[in-house]
């Protein structure tokens, strides 16, 4: 299948611009897996991305409050925890995110620890500060520690 040339408008100067789309991209263009160019170069992609809502706001789209915990409805990274782009391209856990909304930045030093023992909450008083020590300790004293099985070859 050859390439095809896709002509669009530019989201923020509206000046039209060419994109080359490749087979496989058409084929993931489709299927909704792979979204063409909305901008027609870095500086309106830069102003584009300025435009975003502020973290506070996209956050709280994710939460669900129960009785007990937050739960953050949205992504969710391979350890189970909730995650958000804090920058585009870069994502942040949601507790991290909680944390920093409710009580402000966070040293560097410092990770944030759950004392409800469920991943995707966010609720602010089911979260403390403490170091990766504090977190292995933690992780121990409660049995969730869990050592990796080697088998004989």
């Amino acid at each position: 299948m050859p390439s095809v040339s896709v002509r669009r408008n530019c989201l923020i100067c509206l000046k039209p611009f060419t994109r080359t789309l490749y087979p496989s991209q058409l084929a993931l263009a489709k299927l909704g897996k792979f979204r063409i160019g909305r901008y027609c170069g870095l500086p309106c992609f830069a102003k584009g991305k300025r435009t975003r809502k502020p973290i506070s706001v996209r956050f709280w789209k994710h939460v669900l409050k129960t009785k007990t915990c937050w739960l953050w409805t949205a992504s969710l990274d391979s350890g189970g925890y909730g995650q958000l782009a804090y920058q585009p391209g870069k994502p942040m856990r949601a507790s991290r995110i909680s944390w920093i909304i409710h009580h402000g930045a966070i040293p560097k030093q410092f990770s944030v620890l759950h004392k409800c023992d469920n991943r995707p909450c966010v609720r602010p008083t089911h979260l403390y500060l403490g170091t990766q020590h504090d977190n292995v300790h933690d992780c121990i004293s409660r049995g969730r520690f869990t050592t990796k099985k080697k088998h004989a070859l």
